[in-house]
């Protein structure tokens, strides 16, 4: 009994000892996974920093196409995500002191590879591995951007006809309406512009703006790259021209040789009464004759349809577009519209002026024209018409996004082609062509994605039946047709408008995909 007391009290001093280092052990795990989980979770919020600071850098990149811009937007969008965090840029004296060590950031911009790189850097406390000399934690984290390559060329047709000047109060004069659907039309258009290009001048978006109602007009350079015609050319003619002159005039006239009776009474008829003399004086003197001269014709800058089997097509403006002739007046300009189109652009100044411009609705609604030329405005089949900027990209471009807006508020209603589309009615063949154009411009080849905005074309945002159901001669299953499923939009007032064209600006801008993490 003593021996095993003994053989207890023995192994009580063996435990205590053996429970001491078992404790140590377990406080130096758990202090070590403190450690490492304080380093892990800091690591991954400055992985999501990193990738923040990309995506800015490459959103500004792709929108302004400098590199100096965005690299100042991403070290300014990254301080932000520092302070709100608690923590501060190496440095920086201002954020002294933060709560995990302050970060290292290096940011690094490829103006002309669209690659923008973040790499930060900082050390996490480590309370307990300091018992072992260690002062933290190393965290380093990269992220990479790419910006898209994608270049979206948009063409925005614009409905300038007489209905465009009905009533709509919906978009108020402090948002730049005027009581008119063309109002609450411009400030739609400019919302559109402000969705695709932010900052400024995007140099991966260029847009055309391309106004119709009875013609399009183009400036009278592009007109005669179109017909094939000179800008001017002179003519001689024959003009009656009246002149009146001062002139010494000399005539023969009677004077009397005396006063006797007999030749007072009869000296006109008697020679031996009176004596031939000359007299001239000073007089007024008027002419008319026939002059030959020459004057400087000016090409007209109004165009109705192509003609012919190339009517649905964009083919090469080498024929099918009728003589627009001549006229005297070097300033005539189309009367319907008076704007003439916008070709392609980057500047955001260039459009907004454009779009401002367009105030004076009139005329009727040849859609068709509309539809024609906003294609021809970003097909490279039309390249020569155009000046070297304005020239769209090719279709087989692997860089080439291509798109058209068609907004109108009416139904197609004039065919320069058709003598019943006067108009004034629905014209069936202004449809007809329509619908064609927009089929083969969707083509595999062609690849053009069609928007379409309806504005006015109904009274309400109540359920309407599906275009699709809706019969050929609506106005609505026109536009359907020609945009296809979830691209069609029929706004009823200036404010549903404005929507449209937000909805449109989003879904491009997401389909140009403009920026992509790669790591």
């Amino acid at each position: 009994m003593r021996l095993f007391a003994r053989f207890r009290k023995d192994q009580r001093g063996i435990v205590a000892p053996t429970v001491a280092i078992v404790f140590v052990a377990l406080a130096g795990f758990v202090g070590l996974a403190l450690d490492y989980g304080r380093a892990t979770a800091l690591q991954t919020e400055m992985q999501r920093f990193a990738d923040a600071v990309v995506i800015q850098a490459a959103r500004t990149l792709t929108t302004t196409g400098d590199a100096s811009k965005a690299e100042t937007a991403a070290a300014a969008h990254l301080n932000g995500l520092l302070t709100a965090n608690n923590h501060s840029v190496a440095g920086d004296a201002s954020n002294a002191g933060p709560a995990n060590g302050a970060i290292e950031a290096t940011i690094s911009v490829g103006g002309s590879s669209g690659v923008v790189t973040a790499v930060l850097k900082t050390k996490s406390a480590a309370p307990f591995m300091s018992f072992f000399g260690r002062d933290g934690v190393d965290i380093d984290v990269t992220s990479e951007a790419r910006t898209s390559t994608k270049v979206l060329d948009i063409a925005l047709m614009v409905d300038t006809t007489g209905s465009m000047g009905w009533s709509d109060n919906t978009v108020p004069g402090s948002q730049g309406g005027d009581g008119t659907r063309m109002g609450a039309m411009r400030v739609a258009a400019k919302d559109l512009l402000s969705i695709l290009m932010p900052a400024g001048d995007n140099p991966n978006i260029r847009m055309s703006v391309v106004p119709f109602s009875e013609h399009v007009h183009l400036d009278r350079k592009f007109m005669a790259r179109v017909t094939g015609k000179p800008e001017t050319r002179t003519e001689t003619y024959q003009e009656r021209v009246t002149r009146t002159t001062r002139e010494r005039v000399c005539r023969r006239e009677k004077q009397r040789t005396g006063w006797r009776g007999y030749c007072q009474r009869y000296w006109y008829n008697k020679p031996s009464c009176y004596r031939t003399r000359e007299r001239c004086s000073n007089e007024n003197v008027t002419r008319t004759t026939l002059e030959t001269r020459t004057r400087t014709l000016y090409l007209k800058t109004c165009l109705s349809e192509r003609t012919g089997s190339i009517t649905s097509t964009d083919d090469a403006p080498t024929t099918g577009f009728p003589d627009p002739g001549y006229t005297t007046n070097a300033s005539e300009a189309c009367a319907l519209p008076a704007a003439p189109i916008q070709p392609l652009t980057n500047s955001k100044t260039t459009l907004d002026a454009k779009i401002s411009s367009l105030t004076d609705p009139s005329g009727g609604t040849a859609g068709h024209l509309g539809t024609a030329w906003s294609w021809y405005t970003i097909s490279p089949n039309f390249a020569s018409v155009w000046e070297a900027s304005q020239r769209p990209l090719d279709y087989a471009d692997g860089r080439a996004m291509k798109a058209v807006v068609l907004m109108t508020d009416g139904d197609y209603t004039l065919h320069h082609g058709d003598r019943y589309c006067n108009g004034r009615d629905p014209c069936s063949r202004a449809r007809q062509d329509a619908r064609a154009l927009c089929t083969a411009m969707k083509a595999e080849d062609k690849n053009v994605m069609v928007f379409a905005v309806g504005f006015g074309l109904v009274n309400s945002d109540r359920p309407q039946p599906h275009p699709s159901t809706l019969p050929e001669g609506d106005a609505r299953r026109v536009l359907y047709d020609c945009a296809g499923e979830g691209r069609y939009f029929f706004p009823y007032d200036g404010n549903a408008l404005r929507q449209a064209f937000r909805d449109i600006g989003t879904a491009l801008a997401a389909a140009q995909g403009q920026v992509t993490l790669t790591n």
